[in-house]
């Protein structure tokens, strides 16, 4: 269906390990299809509810007013392993959705998923969630190369400015908006 409709690369962001296998069968030829680039996606705090129903970067708690506490910090070791064994998998790249708590741990988490994913040649792409967890992005300009994806935020000033519009600004660069 995607040949069908002109789509020759698909940029798989979230998927399953199914994802994976239709990769390898679309390039050994067994069953057609579009260039798969396929994301893994890591968390950067530990959970602070049941798990959202649907799109993290639509339905995650943070998503409401800003937090008040810190969410729980996900143990060093265990994003470390966890970006191995997305490499490990075959995935390409590392999808992460940015919700920012106050004083939480996302902000480090998402600096040690960058540094092992450069490790294992795998960009991350970071989908920011609300303009202030563009602007915690913005503010930190030694992330290093990462992708940031945003929502519908119309025209933003900040230390300069940017616009997006139905989430389809995406800059690679330094961890600067120009």
């Amino acid at each position: 269906e995607f040949l069908d409709a002109g789509f020759t690369t698909v940029l798989a962001a979230i998927d399953p390990p199914q994802a994976i296998e239709a990769r390898k069968r679309i390039e050994a030829g067994q069953m057609k299809g579009p260039r798969l680039y396929i994301g893994a996606f890591l968390p950067v705090a530990g959970a602070t509810g049941p798990p959202p129903n649907g799109d993290p970067a639509r339905t995650h708690p943070a998503r409401g007013p800003f937090p008040t506490t810190p969410a729980p910090a996900i143990p060093r070791e265990a994003t470390i392993k966890a970006v191995e064994n997305a490499a490990q998998a075959g995935y390409d790249y590392l999808k992460v959705v940015l919700n920012t708590t106050q004083n939480g741990p996302e902000l480090e988490t998402l600096k040690l998923i960058i540094a092992e994913g450069k490790k294992h040649n795998m960009p991350t792409i970071v989908h920011a969630v609300s303009v202030r967890d563009t602007l915690v992005i913005e503010s930190n300009v030694g992330l290093g190369e990462f992708t940031l994806t945003l929502d519908s935020i119309g025209d933003v000033k900040a230390n300069g400015s940017f616009a997006g519009v139905d989430g389809n600004l995406t800059k690679l660069g330094n961890g600067r908006l120009e």
